[in-house]
């Protein structure tokens, strides 16, 4: 408790010098009220939904978006809060979306995609292309397999512990599986256990058949996995061209194509994360 206190010391003694008293007592207003934020916007969702309704040829929607809100967009989710969800859909089951052909202008997904084996991703991207309009755009972050493997190269081990991902292990090696692969049982929460030396075998293979590797070796009885697969832009690419996407691009973090996606609700984990965007022509 006493170490936690000193850290949080340090950190409000280094943004007071290094950013200045006023980013300095920003952070402090906002870390005292953001609880009371957290809990009225709660409240305020389904009053905002009942006057902010989605535009019904225009839709804007967010796959796998957990506990998320924005005004006129519908989200899709399967463990989310209920208050937060529009559609209740377990994506690992290839369940169709349940919106008309045609008829979505905007469909934004952020961390979603890892969580699916390629078949049900497919199956997603397929759903996507189906109730996009023309000239519809779809913009999808996922964690950056090339990304994890530079800062494993680098020995950065500040990419896997503070980058977003949480990852756990007691050496590198660990914690770059653990990046790729995840899973949770009644008592533990963390990725694969292996060893040191296994992984550097493994990491002198194909990079696509270590991520695989990574995820063959969650336990086949783990009630909820969720890292199961990996991405770098040549396969994302690859997945939005085979199902009809056009012009796919590599994005940054908060740099959409369409202004109305670089907002604060949108991109996020800019360490960790591949922004990618395609168009329906």
């Amino acid at each position: 408790m006493h170490e936690q206190q000193s850290q949080h010391l340090q950190r409000a003694t280094q943004v007071l010098f290094e950013e200045g008293p006023v980013s300095f007592l920003k952070k402090c207003v906002l870390g005292i009220f953001r609880p009371f934020f957290q809990v009225s916007f709660y409240y305020l969702v389904p009053v905002m939904k009942h006057f902010l309704k989605p535009y019904e040829n225009q839709r804007c929607i967010n796959i796998g978006g957990g506990n998320w809100y924005y005004p006129r967009w519908e989200n899709i989710d399967y463990r989310a809060n209920n208050r937060y969800v529009d559609y209740c859909l377990d994506l690992k089951a290839q369940q169709k979306l349940p919106v008309k052909n045609d008829c979505t202008v905007l469909i934004f997904s952020s961390h979603c995609f890892e969580h699916l084996s390629d078949e049900d991703a497919l199956f997603t991207l397929n759903e996507c292309y189906r109730i996009m309009k023309p000239g519809g755009s779809i913009r999808i972050s996922v964690p950056d397999m090339d990304k994890a493997f530079t800062a494993y190269q680098n020995g950065d081990h500040r990419f896997f512990d503070e980058g977003g991902a949480l990852c756990r292990g007691d050496d590198i090696e660990t914690k770059l599986v653990n990046f790729f692969a995840s899973y949770a049982t009644q008592d533990y929460s963390g990725g694969p256990c292996v060893s040191a030396i296994e992984v550097q075998d493994k990491l002198k293979g194909d990079k696509y058949d270590f991520c695989r590797w990574c995820s063959s070796k969650i336990p086949e009885d783990a009630p909820y996995k969720a890292h199961i697969n990996a991405y770098d832009f040549t396969k994302l690419k690859d997945f939005l061209s085979r199902c009809g996407f056009k012009d796919v691009q590599k994005s940054d973090y908060r740099q959409s194509s369409v202004p109305s996606m670089r907002g604060v609700a949108f991109d996020n984990r800019p360490v960790i994360s591949l922004y990618v965007e395609a168009r329906k022509q």
